[in-house]
């Protein structure tokens, strides 16, 4: 697929698709058609695309482009209506030629800021693509293009199957009940229409439709479009969204989680029997499977689960995080001359911090076991590997210090002293990132030395995490009067000149209390001084980024948000049945994994991620 971005706009963009299926020499055309298709995605100012959702009822027109010389026989125009699919063919034209292409959205997609593309003109409601070279059986697709800082708004964009609430109300523009209710169209990941139904109260003004909370929904995530009825009683686009159905599994007090990613190769195989030798060839069939899920720890009961198994560890098991690669290999025989083959790869092993032990445990994800248990100091919160995956950091909050551990030789070979640390982080330029009360203190990671502390102003950093696409620094922090911030930093200016100036800073939620002692404090504090029931743990505050450094997925104590760490702003955000504890989020399969201990739960939560 060649993807050619051929405007830039304010707030969003058009694109072009074009499909080339025969062009290569020696190649015939024997068909007259072509196909149109109309989308709308969620974009980053940096280029990464969010998921695509069908642009339904746009109407497509063109003309072969005049005083080309000869052009094939045939139809020499089109024009129709992309219907609830947001595709149509067009069969019988003139081509391959060129031609001018044209499309009217019904609703603006922004004004052109081009430079150079003369060939390429758009007013507010129409758009035309002047002398392409159309070619027979190609798609031709218009797209447009929103930052997530323009998004239309909606009363949630996440629900948990089975607890799902009982309506859904969605923003738009002119929305009507003149010649019938708006009509909403759910669209699964790969574009099938997969429920729909009619409005049932729409805005005086026009804002908003509200309809029952779509039924019967996969976990996964859909695109959503809303259409109005015209005069015509015919279905006109009017605006999208997109919706995150997030799968449960029950665990025990679940705390800390990675995400896992399994590959496994089949190669099945037939031969003939010819006297006897298994000679004669039929075929070899190979093929590939994935394999997603999370490793979890439970806190109260000491262990960690990984898949059916449950390992016993040390006390009070918070972070985790896996590492390594292995593989297995097996083969069979279903008679003397067919059989087959797997070969799988899989991370090795994984450590885990026990923060009632002051230790971490080494695992074997293949035998399931615990190998090594390591000494490091009180209160271990936070794990971060190095960019190798040689060594591991342990944030020992309750002996200040930052513990450094050979992962080839399972053994503890330096320690670095830092008042309460909190979290830990990788940055680019391949130094160690400790977070704290009230600073970040950078370290050679080799040397386990300090390099310089930065204050940020008063917050204890309970998270890190580096967005590696634009470099940023994410980080969640609390004040001092518990409440919760997400920060997106420049992280290149805090390693060069230790300046702590937010790009964003925004409020997600505000952290409860405990009493320990008589007293009472914060919820970060209770945690990490040993909480039986931690409500926001250091460990977790921030685990992950996804789709190369896009999309940051920051816990809070009553859900989770989702942010475009581009472009500063909130994508979405979900509530959840208590606080978050940990997210981990698995990249290949576009999910975040949160877990909630308050409710025993580990949500699986897809991510509107191309």
């Amino acid at each position: 697929m060649l993807r050619a971005i051929k405007s830039i706009a304010k707030s969003l963009l058009i694109v072009l698709i074009s499909i080339e299926l025969c062009g290569f020499p020696g190649c015939v055309d024997n068909q007259t058609s072509f196909h149109v298709n109309t989308e709308d995605i969620v974009i980053s100012s940096t280029g990464a695309q969010g998921l695509p959702t069908p642009r339904p009822f746009q109407s497509v027109y063109g003309n072969i482009t005049p005083n080309q010389g000869t052009t094939p026989n045939g139809i020499y125009s089109y024009a129709g209506n992309t219907g609830l699919l947001a595709t149509i063919e067009f069969s019988g034209l003139a081509i391959p030629a060129y031609w001018d292409h044209y499309w009217n959205p019904h609703q603006p997609c922004g004004r052109s800021h081009l430079s150079g593309q003369s060939n390429y003109d758009f007013g507010p409601w129409e758009y035309e693509y002047a002398n392409e070279y159309t070619g027979n059986t190609e798609t031709f697709g218009w797209v447009c293009l929103h930052y997530p800082a323009n998004m239309p708004p909606a009363s949630t964009h996440f629900a948990i199957s089975g607890q799902a609430p009982g309506t859904l109300t969605l923003n738009g523009a002119g929305l009507s009940t003149t010649y019938g209710m708006p009509h909403l169209i759910v669209y699964s990941r790969g574009g099938e229409d997969v429920f729909e139904e009619d409005a049932i109260s729409v805005d005086p003004n026009g804002a908003s439709a509200t309809f029952q909370f779509p039924s019967g929904l996969d976990p996964d995530i859909y695109g959503l479009s809303v259409a109005n009825v015209d005069s015509s009683y015919q279905y006109e686009y009017n605006t999208f969204n997109f919706l995150s159905i997030a799968g449960t599994q029950s665990f025990s007090s679940p705390v800390g989680v990675a995400a896992v990613y399994t590959s496994t190769t089949y190669t099945d195989y037939q031969g003939y029997d010819i006297d006897g030798d298994c000679e004669g060839y039929s075929y070899y069939n190979t093929w590939t499977t994935d394999s997603h899920y999370p490793i979890v720890t439970q806190y109260g009961s000491g262990t960690v689960t990984v898949g059916a198994a449950s390992i016993p560890v040390g006390s009070n098991p918070t972070a985790i995080a896996v590492y390594g690669s292995g593989t297995s290999y097996d083969s069979w025989d279903d008679t003397r001359c067919n059989g087959g083959s797997s070969y799988s790869t899989f991370p090795s092993s994984a450590i885990v911090a026990n923060s009632g032990s002051g230790t971490v445990s080494i695992l074997d994800l293949n035998a399931n076991s615990v190998v090594s248990t390591i000494s490091t100091g009180t209160n271990p919160v936070a794990i971060v590997l190095s960019p190798d995956q040689a060594y591991a950091y342990v944030a020992n909050y309750g002996s200040n210090t930052v513990s450094k551990i050979d992962l080839n030789s399972n053994s503890l070979v330096g320690t670095l002293s830092v008042s309460a640390p909190t979290s830990l982080g990788f940055h680019s330029d391949g130094t160690l990132w400790i977070g704290s009360g009230g600073s970040i203190v950078r370290a050679d990671a080799g040397s386990m030395t300090a390099l310089g502390s930065t204050g940020t102003g008063g917050y204890t950093v309970l998270g890190l995490s580096q967005a590696t696409m634009n470099n940023n620094l994410v980080a969640l922090v609390s004040d001092a009067g518990g409440n919760l911030f997400e920060h997106e930093v420049d992280s290149s200016a805090l390693a060069n000149s230790q300046s702590y100036s937010p790009y964003r800073a925004a409020a997600v939620s505000t952290l409860g209390t405990y009493s320990i002692g008589g007293s009472n404090v914060r919820a970060y504090s209770s945690t990490l001084a040993g909480s039986p029931n931690p409500l926001q743990l250091a460990s977790g505050a921030l685990a992950d980024t996804q789709s190369g450094g896009w999309l940051a997925v920051v816990p809070t104590t009553v859900g989770f948000v989702v942010t475009d760490t581009a472009d500063h702003a909130d994508l979405f955000a979900g509530t959840t049945p208590g606080p978050v504890t940990s997210i981990s989020v698995d990249s290949m399969d576009h999910v975040a994994y949160i877990a909630v201990p308050d409710s025993n739960e580990l949500l699986s939560v897809p991510l509107p991620d191309r």
